[in-house]
């Protein structure tokens, strides 16, 4: 363990009322500075709506909230441990009791408007570990220097984008995705310059558009349980082969592009082992479903 340096973080819970609904507005802002040199963000949101988007802000990391909640009980943490800035966000609404609980179906909706929203700038390298348990996410990587990221859906519906023309600055060395019993989807991966992707995926689905050609080489590992996966390939001229591990519970479509190289192996014309910018699918299928679509078959 490293010396902690110090614990850098701006906080503040502000209340406002409009109506009969009571506002609160949460904010919390990690400085800057030379002092270290990438930030690992773990972050947890368990309710309501999530944003994360790129920011031109002088803090790497800035969170606002507003909400109808009765009450919100949201916890941050910022150390610096050997040149690393540990950031731990934990999203959530307070628990309520039972009284409590009768109260709002009476006077209120169960479901109250929470929205959090997280800015991200380009000053600093992330780590990223974000976990959902339910609601919506909707997460703008573009332009952001992410080195790893790992996602978890839980029961949340998460969408990751990039805009077109703003890749990742830096390579990304490892995507991790679980998707549990909700939905990921990420448009054009191509973007993240990701080498090498694990996917879990138990109940959910997971969709990834890679139509988009992709120059370096990339290896997605994928484990389906019982759910479907859906992948959009690049254009023919991308070197692709896919190896299936399935069995007779599940359902696998392939490209009508793509021929049979040997059993459970199947590859484009433009494959070649030694190929700089070689894409490779290794997938373990049980009773779930597996579909590959190409724009130029459509």
């Amino acid at each position: 363990m490293g010396k902690i340096l110090g614990v850098l973080c701006c906080f503040s819970l502000l209340y406002a009322h409009t109506g009969n609904a009571q506002n609160q507005r949460v904010q919390f802002t990690v400085d800057n500075g030379n002092h270290y040199e990438d930030i690992n963000l773990q972050l947890k949101s368990t309710t309501g709506r999530c944003e994360i988007v790129p920011s031109a802000n002088y803090s790497p990391v800035y969170v606002i909230s507003k909400s109808t909640a009765p009450s919100l009980n949201p916890t941050f943490v910022s150390e610096v441990r050997r040149q690393t800035n540990f950031v731990s966000v934990s999203l959530e609404e307070a628990p309520i009791d039972g009284l409590g609980r009768n109260l709002r179906k009476i006077f209120g909706s169960e479901e109250d408007d929470i929205h959090w929203k997280v800015y991200l700038s380009k000053h600093k390298p992330f780590n990223l570990n974000l976990q959902y348990v339910m609601g919506d996410a909707d997460i703008d990587l573009t332009g952001l220097p992410i080195r790893n990221l790992a996602v978890n859906t839980g029961s949340a519906d998460v969408q990751i984008s990039y805009n077109e023309g703003s890749e990742n600055t830096v390579d990304m060395d490892t995507f991790y995705a679980k998707v549990d019993m909700g939905s990921l989807r990420v448009n054009r991966f191509n973007l993240s310059r990701a080498r090498e992707v694990t996917a879990d995926v138990g109940f959910g689905s997971l969709y990834l558009d890679m139509s988009d050609e992709i120059e370096n080489q990339c290896t997605v590992t994928a484990s389906v349980g019982a759910g479907s996966m859906e992948v959009s390939l690049p254009a023919e001229e991308v070197p692709t082969i896919v190896y299936i591990n399935n069995s007779a519970l599940c359902k696998v479509k392939m490209c009508k592009s793509f021929k049979l190289l040997r059993e459970n192996v199947y590859v484009n014309q433009a494959y070649s082992e030694e190929a700089d910018n070689l894409l490779t699918f290794d997938i373990d299928v049980a009773m779930g479903s597996i579909r590959f679509t190409s724009n130029e078959e459509e």
